[in-house]
């Protein structure tokens, strides 16, 4: 019934045609046929669900940065012919070679290019411009009642029906969310979408393809890559915070009757690594599963993304731990030289390991270790063994000393 909602809601495409009210009055009693009638309930209106099947990736993200390359690298080809060319007309008879006839077709080729390119990232960018302007104005009237719930919808419903789909959806759905922020959009909670994604999502690891495994693992990069800009910088992260809604720490109808808490550079930090622990548990039964299907697929989400994810040491370490095991004891070929592969990009991230034990305590914990290590081989060479607990050691009793 969801994908038949979603299926629906997508049909209307993404422009703004002169019959577009009929349109959305039609396509909102289909969708209302098919989506749980407690949506609405749970404080998401039907405007909200609407916009988001309608909105494609090239409208809500415009890819500058490559545009801007693409276009100096034509520039450059361009320069380079220019000088080729020059190189030849020191010859007489330069306009009857045919080197150079053909440098002057690969000039006109290049500027041509370079015109069009142009031209489509002006078209990108305007067409972005008006669908933000037109999201500005809606924005006001997606989350009608703020609240887990509504955080809890917009995932089952809207999030996870569409974050499989495709490369493509999943990086729609990144910067769908990313707009939400940079638009200030009012009942939009950022901690609790991510407690609420990071508890659906990690639920659909053990039982999809190795396709959405891969897409799963690119979602999870782009998530877990904005989590790390934010904790990255103090200062800039405050910039960020400043005045938008989508930074408090709870819920609030109506924030100006109230004193608002946010949610602080510590919660962030706090945040990320707990959300980190959860998907490393998914991640983990999967690392250890019997199931070549289940190890290959975890394997294959964490070859997308290891540049963000795992960053938190302690989970980075686990998991980097665990990829090792299995190239050195996996029995299918595939599997280990894809486990090689990983150890090797997971260790290239090491010096962006965050959350790091102090050195100081490493060295306790290792010296503990080799402590406990040489009192076990001691007891082990010498004396007879009992099942009673050595004097002032730690016994198994009611001591009340032992680690919790």
């Amino acid at each position: 019934a969801t994908a038949t909602a979603t299926a629906a809601a997508a049909a209307a495409g993404g422009g703004e045609a002169a019959g577009e009210p009929e349109t959305v009055i039609e396509l909102e009693r289909v969708v209302r046929l098919y989506l749980p009638k407690s949506f609405e309930e749970e404080g998401l209106s039907m405007l909200f669900y609407i916009t988001f099947w309608r909105l494609s990736l090239q409208d809500v993200f415009t890819p500058n940065e490559g545009y801007e390359r693409a276009l100096a690298s034509i520039q450059s080809g361009i320069k380079q012919v220019e000088v080729q060319k020059k190189q030849l007309e020191r010859d007489r008879d330069f306009s009857h070679n045919r080197e150079y006839k053909a440098l002057k077709k690969e000039t006109t080729r290049l500027q041509d290019f370079h015109g069009k390119l142009r031209e489509e990232h002006l078209q990108q960018k305007f067409n972005h411009s008006q669908v933000l302007a037109r999201l500005e104005s809606e924005r006001t009237r997606w989350f009608t009642k703020p609240s887990p719930n509504a955080t809890a919808a917009f995932v089952a419903e809207m999030i996870c029906p569409r974050v499989l789909t495709s490369h493509t959806d999943a990086l729609f759905c990144c910067h769908f969310v990313r707009m939400l922020i940079k638009l200030k959009t009012p009942g939009f909670q950022l901690l609790d979408f991510y407690n609420s994604w990071t508890i659906m999502l990690t639920q659909c690891i053990r039982c999809c393809s190795e396709r959405e495994a891969q897409i799963f693992g690119v979602f999870l990069r782009e998530m877990m890559s904005y989590v790390m800009h934010l904790r990255s910088d103090e200062a800039a992260y405050n910039v960020e915070m400043k005045d938008n809604p989508c930074f408090h720490r709870n819920y609030y109808e109506d924030p100006a009757a109230t004193a608002v808490e946010w949610a602080q550079f510590g919660d962030i930090k706090k945040g990320h690594s707990k959300w980190e622990g959860r998907i490393y548990k998914a991640l983990k039964s999967g690392l250890d599963s019997d199931e070549w299907m289940e190890r290959r697929n975890t394997l294959l989400l964490l070859s997308q993304s290891y540049e963000a994810f795992p960053l938190v040491e302690k989970y980075a370490r686990a998991i980097l731990s665990s990829v090792e095991a299995m190239r050195d004891k996996e029995g299918y070929t595939d599997l280990k030289t894809l486990a090689t592969s990983i150890a090797v990009k997971l260790r290239t991230q090491r010096d962006r390991w965050v959350d790091k034990a102090a050195p100081a305590a490493n060295a306790e914990r290792g010296s503990e270790r080799r402590s406990d290590d040489s009192s076990r081989r001691h007891a082990s060479s010498g004396g007879p063994k009992s099942g009673l607990p050595a004097a002032g050691g730690n016994g198994g009793g009611g001591g009340g000393g032992g680690a919790g």
